[in-house]
Order: structure tokens, then sequence, then C-alpha cells
């Protein structure tokens, strides 16, 4: 189960849709081509395919891959309290990339407004 939730974590932190961080990236794209800034654009895919890449050989060799046989003599096994705080963690960041509840929405809108200096 573990390996499960090891690959979901990593669609989910190089921001493959549905999870939340796929929704700024995306909104960081749309200006960029939007601005007419297309060579930013374009090093931003650029950037965000070589990491999904480099990160994706190394999983899928960790996942896929044939363990060493030292890997087969530990006693570790997955239980539900090492699997569940991992799986609710990975609901909440799928949850938060289909829904943002108005509360967070506001405290992201006011945090950007201070950011751009147009705070009170």
């Amino acid at each position: 189960f573990s390996g499960v939730m090891l690959m979901a974590g990593f669609f989910a932190i190089t921001a493959a849709p549905p999870f939340a961080c796929f929704v700024s990236e995306f909104q960081i794209l749309a200006a960029t081509f939007d601005s007419r800034h297309s060579l930013a654009g374009g090093l931003f895919v650029s950037c965000l395919l070589l990491v999904f890449i480099g990160m994706g050989a190394q999983l899928i060799h960790v996942c896929f891959g044939s363990p060493p046989p030292e890997a087969r003599l530990t006693p570790f096994k997955d239980t539900l309290g090492t699997s569940l705080p991992i799986a609710a963690f990975l609901a909440l960041v799928l949850l938060l990339g289909v829904y943002y509840p108005p509360e967070l929405q506001a405290v992201i809108e006011g945090a950007t407004k201070f950011l751009l200096g147009e705070s009170k």
C-alpha cells in the first residue's frame, strides 16, 4: 500500500491534475502566455518536464525495480498506523485540488494583496 501512496505523492508533488499544485502551476503558465511572455512560459514548461522526468525515472526504479536481497530481510511491514496519516494527507491535497474552502480563499487573497502592497 505504501508504494501506491508513494506514486500518488509523486503525482501530487509534480503537480499532476487534480492535485492542488496543478491549479497554481496552470495559473502561472496561463499568466505567462496571457502577458505575451512566451519564452518564460516555454522555459517554465521545460523545467517542469525536466523535473517530472527526473523524479519519475527514480520513482519507477524504486517502485518497480527488484529489491536488493538485504531489503527482503527487514522486519518492517506496512500497518494502519504507518499508512493512515499518509493517506489522510494525500486525501487532503486531493480535496484542495477540487475544492477551495471560502475561508482559505480569503486568506490566500489577503496574502496576495499584502505581498503586492495593496493591503490597508
